[in-house]
Order: structure tokens, then C-alpha cells, then sequence
């Protein structure tokens, strides 16, 4: 199912009420996944736990951009993603612009 990019949408995947659990559902992810997670991941986890504080637990940050913010490649920030979500660490989810889906150039 594809969703919008929406307050509504987003406010709807908000698995945490407070900032303070998020930070502790994180921590609790790092103790318990510290072996299983490649440095990789684990910094991948770092970016979307740090954008993921206008609605706690929702990062609508693209993996393009974690790429470049992390200096590796999108393929990596996939690969990263794909093994959070088998550890049931995170959800993915496909989103459209709920304006269309054109870019504008000025």
C-alpha cells in the first residue's frame, strides 16, 4: 500500500508518544542488536533515530540523503535498511507526494 506524505500519515506510523521513548526504544535496540548490526547499520539506525523526532519514531529522511550524509552508498543505506527490518527494528513504507508526484524547477 502507498501512502502520502501527510501530517496525517505521519502522525497515523507514530509509534511513541514522547521523545523519551524513542530515546529508550533505541537504546534498548543497541543493547540487544550490538552484534547482530554491521557499522553500517548501526549508523543508519543513528540517522533515522536523530530524524525522528518531529513525530517520534517516524523518519521520512530518503536514503539518498542518508547516503550522502554518511558517505556511503544508497545501495548500503538499502541494504542497512532491509536487515533493521528483518530484525524487526524498523518498517518501510512507500510514499507519494499527496500533491502529485511532479517536481517543480524554479
Amino acid at each position: 500500500m502507498t501512502l502520502t506524505n501527510t501530517t496525517e500519515t505521519y502522525q497515523s506510523l507514530q509509534p511513541f508518544f514522547t521523545i523519551n521513548e524513542l530515546n529508550d526504544n533505541t537504546k534498548l535496540i543497541r543493547e540487544r542488536h550490538a552484534k547482530d548490526l554491521t557499522r553500517s547499520t548501526y549508523r543508519v539506525l543513528d540517522v533515522l533515530h536523530r530524524y525522528s523526532s518531529k513525530y517520534y519514531g517516524v523518519s521520512y529522511r530518503s536514503k539518498s540523503k542518508i547516503a550522502v550524509e554518511l558517505g556511503i552508498s544508497r545501495k548500503t543505506v538499502t541494504r542497512a535498511c532491509q536487515q533493521l527490518e528483518s530484525l524487526g527494528i524498523i518498517q518501510q513504507h512507500e510514499l507519494k507526494r499527496h500533491n502529485g508526484d511532479r517536481r517543480r524547477s524554479s
